[in-house]
């Protein structure tokens, strides 16, 4: 039975993109952990699959895929590698501001670059002191003739070291409210002034790196702000309940992956001549662990056509990253317990998934400010 991306597109897509994760991701994970980085030749793959176009606009020449098939190529990219999935997360999180916000020539050159040569975007909102609260930003955008300077350092960007475009969220400088002024502005890499620091030592997904950056008199001109003076907030959360759907659905593909690498571990060991897959205990985990799995799957669905239906609360986008997180690293854990001694060994990629799995709880707002966000959607400010 054809997925409903396949019945979208018509284009097959999922059975090549299937081939392309079992035989170039798979195979090559741990070289990519170990060298921190995902060869250009991937990228270029995954642009010769037709990959980059489904983020694009269909007016601009793309192909303008709803959330709730993204979510499904998200889920299928991190059963590979969850670090590449959170990398193209990233890059189309970047492109969606543009095209959500940036002026026609601007979106237009922004998306024949995309569909003609798969160019990595990053994302630069998070700062030190800030985390996920928008209102403590502290990155600087004056107003100069024909444009803005920015200055301010961002922490936590994604794809930083190979993106060929940046957006970048700042506080205009002369507004004293910081809810007035964000304000998103794109940046090409290798504008003067903006500095991509050394990456960071992370605990999981080191195949995509991730750098701070600096920003030192970066010039901007008008055409390059993305959307009216202040209209940030609004923009900025609308693109992270887009990337939290993603984040969710790569969150289900590594937990397959842990289940399919389980069942194969345990088919070949045997304990009183039978294998331990046999076992009634062990087959009672499975299918509580996979219950969760396909009740977080459903949520995630949900959630999506929430957002491409532009729903008035996209609380639920927040339950799907919650719920998923929590899932996915019970999940792997579980499946690494079942790997005994092992499990706590490097002999066995499931060691990698539970590092890797720990990202999907600490990214784009953990568990306490999910929370804050589904409290907030189902209880409106006027209702006690």
């Amino acid at each position: 039975m054809k997925s409903c991306f396949e019945n979208y597109l018509g284009s097959g897509i999922m059975p090549e993109l299937k081939a392309f994760v079992g035989q170039k991701i798979q195979p090559n994970l741990r070289e990519w952990e170990e060298k921190a980085e995902i060869p250009e030749s991937t990228w270029e793959e995954m642009h010769r699959l037709g990959l980059w176009s489904l983020a694009v606009p269909k007016e601009l020449g793309g192909e303008g895929a709803p959330t709730v098939y993204l979510a499904e190529i998200m889920k299928e990219l991190a059963y590979g590698s969850s670090a590449l999935a959170t990398a193209f997360t990233a890059s189309i999180m970047s492109g969606l501001c543009i095209f959500f916000a940036g002026e026609t020539p601007l979106r237009e050159n922004y998306a024949n670059r995309i569909l003609e040569h798969g160019d990595v975007s990053a994302f630069a909102m998070t700062e030190k002191e800030g985390g996920s609260d928008l209102s403590n930003i502290q990155t600087t955008a004056k107003v100069v003739p024909g444009g803005y300077l920015l200055n301010g350092e961002k922490c936590f960007v994604t794809n930083a070291n190979i993106a060929k475009h940046f957006v970048i969220l700042a506080r205009l400088e002369h507004e004293r409210r910081t809810s007035r002024g964000l304000t998103m502005f794109y940046v090409p890499a290798g504008t003067a002034g903006l500095e991509v620091n050394a990456a960071y030592k992370k605990f999981g997904q080191n195949a995509v790196r991730t750098c701070p950056i600096s920003l030192k008199e970066v010039f901007v001109p008008d055409n390059h702000r993305l959307g009216e003076p202040g209209s940030a907030r609004d923009l900025s959360y609308r693109i992270l309940q887009r990337s939290r759907c993603f984040l969710a659905a790569g969150a289900i593909g590594l937990c397959s992956r842990a289940d399919d690498l389980a069942r194969e571990y345990l088919s070949k060991r045997v304990i009183l001549r039978r294998s331990l897959l046999s076992q009634p205990v062990i087959r009672h985990l499975f299918t509580q662990l996979n219950t969760e799995k396909e009740a977080a799957w459903q949520l995630i669905l949900s959630a999506a056509k929430d957002w491409d239906d532009n729903a008035l609360s996209l609380h639920r986008v927040n339950m799907a990253k919650l719920f998923a997180a929590q899932v996915a690293n019970r999940f792997v854990s579980g499946m690494m317990e079942l790997y005994g001694g092992w499990s706590y060994t490097d002999t066995y990629e499931i060691e990698q998934l539970l590092r890797d799995v720990k990202f999907y709880e600490a990214v784009e707002g953990p568990a306490f400010v999910q929370q804050i966000l589904i409290t907030r959607g189902l209880f409106p400010s006027k209702v006690q």
